[in-house]
């Protein structure tokens, strides 16, 4: 962990900063779920074909079909409503988004056992993931292509109190696409 961090030091600066804001959900489940979830043709757009309704994640390769209400902010390399908010975390030196996942999904179920969630998606030949992380200052969701496509992942944080938002979310990071 501290060699990410001290590589990661000030994306993980704005990363806490952006989190502190927002709080947690309590959902029922008992331990981690696993999802697998086969999306359907009609269910989102061929795989790596970018349509008009696409945004990028700001500095990344990352598409997605945004909430309605959602701007890019290039100051803060969001996609934000000024609630809630997507953004890109990218791995490096050797340090998998799965590695940073497990690190995650330990210390959620460590101090909130209910509150990790994990559902596997494939569209065509891509599969990812998303996984739902709690704490007792945010709720966030992060998107991580499970194939060796991207070593790119999108975080997206959002006030549990908003259950909308959320649901909002989760659908708008299965349109995700990849510029290659």
């Amino acid at each position: 962990m501290s060699r990410f961090y001290s590589v990661c030091k000030p994306s993980l600066r704005l990363l806490a900063a952006c989190i502190v804001f927002y709080s947690c959900n309590n959902n029922d489940s008992a331990g981690q779920k696993k999802v697998v979830v086969e999306e359907k043709a009609a269910d989102r757009p061929p795989v790596n074909t970018i349509t008009d309704k696409h945004v990028a994640i700001p500095g990344s390769s990352i598409y997605i079909i945004p909430p309605a209400g959602y701007a890019v902010n290039n100051t803060t390399m969001q996609l934000s409503n000024g609630a809630s908010n997507f953004m890109m975390m990218k791995m490096v030196s050797g340090y998998t988004p799965e590695t940073y996942l497990k690190e995650l999904q330990a210390d959620c179920e460590k101090n909130f056992p209910v509150g990790w969630q994990r559902e596997e998606i494939t569209s065509g030949k891509i599969k990812f993931a998303i996984c739902r992380y709690q704490t007792a200052a945010f709720m966030q969701y992060y998107l991580v292509f499970t194939d060796p496509v991207s070593n790119e992942m999108v975080v997206a944080n959002f006030d549990e109190k908003d259950y909308d938002a959320g649901l909002a979310i989760r659908a708008a990071l299965k349109t995700a696409v990849i510029k290659q």
